[in-house]
């Protein structure tokens, strides 16, 4: 069963144990179901007797444990920046950036709190495409981010309730079209991902109805103390397609879950003034949500520093393999480095904060969008 594989997977990331799969695979396919659910129950009661630490907790010391020699941060250049920082403006950023609807904010309208955090679930679960960005503008002469947000405000004008039936049920086509990516094989891998996504938040939530009440359940279910911790690795455990981005190099564990954490980090600074039920009390324990735009903008303040034959490949537009080595190293050394620039301000600032300032401020500054960007093929940014 390939869920409950899922799941051990994702527990087997986090604790860096050595849970063979393909044993357990075999274990799973020669049993009855009765059988391979009482398993599945007593490994993950096993696997739970340690404290699962919430997942930004796990993606800061995975990415600071990271041994590699693909990317440097510069420890200098990172206290440099910080002390140039206007840190009130930066906080005030990422909230703006929730509502203003040239960024992540919309026109759309809804039927309440959740049926808008759910809107929230489905764009973030389709925030990427990155990685085509050239053929995309070769396309119809608009990035990724500029690709995916309108299409996903006309997909939901079509499915405006969220319904697991019609999410599951969705028609390639249909997507395509949605998101004004008919007739061009040069993007057809990223119609297949797009696809891939909604056809899974469909699937996966067929017992909840739709991901208005999945957002529901979810929400009141989360503990007091750290509910983004468990909405997150809820997103990672239900959808895995869509979320788990943690990767295994030369046998080190690494995450960055950056889509998860962005989910609920938007609907954290969208509604926490107008719903308790979002004022999260770990909600600026969340780290930054590290793309190829905010690598970009540190890289251009040389805070973080790829060896010469990476920053070769980024220059000349050549695609970094997804998963590997590099761009694993791209992306953690950022975390790190935004963290190094929160430690060296003087004023209280969050890594999500700062995080959300390199990508819709510095980020999108003349001199830095003329700054290559890397770009791979993932569905995760």
């Amino acid at each position: 069963d390939d869920r409950i594989l899922a799941c051990l997977e994702t527990d087997r990331k986090i604790f860096n144990d050595t849970v063979d799969l393909t044993a357990t695979r075999r274990t799973l396919l020669s049993t009855t179901t009765s059988c391979y659910a009482f398993f599945f129950f007593f490994i993950r009661i096993i696997m739970s007797s340690q404290t699962i630490p919430p997942p930004y907790d796990v993606v800061r010391s995975t990415c600071t444990a990271f041994d590699t020699n693909r990317v440097a941060v510069d420890e200098d250049a990172a206290k440099a920046f910080a002390a140039e920082l206007d840190v009130p403006a930066i906080k005030a950023f990422g909230v703006n950036l929730a509502f203003d609807a040239n960024f992540t904010g919309t026109a759309c309208q809804f039927d309440s709190v959740d049926h808008e955090a759910a809107f929230i679930l489905l764009f973030h679960a389709l925030d990427f495409g990155s990685g085509w960005r050239l053929a995309l503008h070769r396309h119809h002469g608009k990035g990724a981010f500029l690709t995916i947000k309108p299409g996903v405000e006309t997909f939901f004008q079509l499915h405006p309730q969220l319904s697991s039936q019609e999410l599951s049920e969705a028609d390639r086509a249909e997507v395509a079209k949605a998101f004004g990516l008919e007739g061009n094989e040069e993007v057809d891998d990223l119609v297949g991902l797009i696809h891939q996504v909604i056809v899974e938040l469909g699937t996966q939530t067929k017992d909840y109805g739709g991901l208005t009440q999945f957002v529901t359940v979810k929400l009141a279910a989360a503990s007091k103390d750290q509910p983004v911790g468990d909405l997150v690795w809820d997103l990672i455990r239900t959808f895995p397609e869509t979320f788990d981005d943690c990767y295994t190099i030369n046998s080190q564990n690494v995450c960055l879950y950056k889509k998860a954490q962005l989910v609920v980090g938007e609907m954290y600074h969208r509604f926490r003034a107008e719903d308790e039920r979002f004022n999260f009390a770990d909600g600026l324990r969340l780290t930054a949500y590290v793309d190829n735009v905010i690598c970009a903008s540190l890289r251009y303040k040389k805070i973080i520093v790829p060896c010469d034959e990476l920053t070769a490949m980024i220059e000349s537009n050549q695609l970094v393999p997804k998963a590997s080595e590099d761009e694993v190293a791209l992306r953690a050394a950022a975390l790190v480095a935004i963290q190094r620039v929160v430690s060296n301000t003087k004023e209280s600032l969050s890594s999500n904060e700062l995080g959300n300032y390199l990508w819709g401020g510095l980020g999108k500054a003349p001199e830095v969008r003329k700054f290559n960007r890397h770009a791979t093929k993932t569905v995760f940014y």
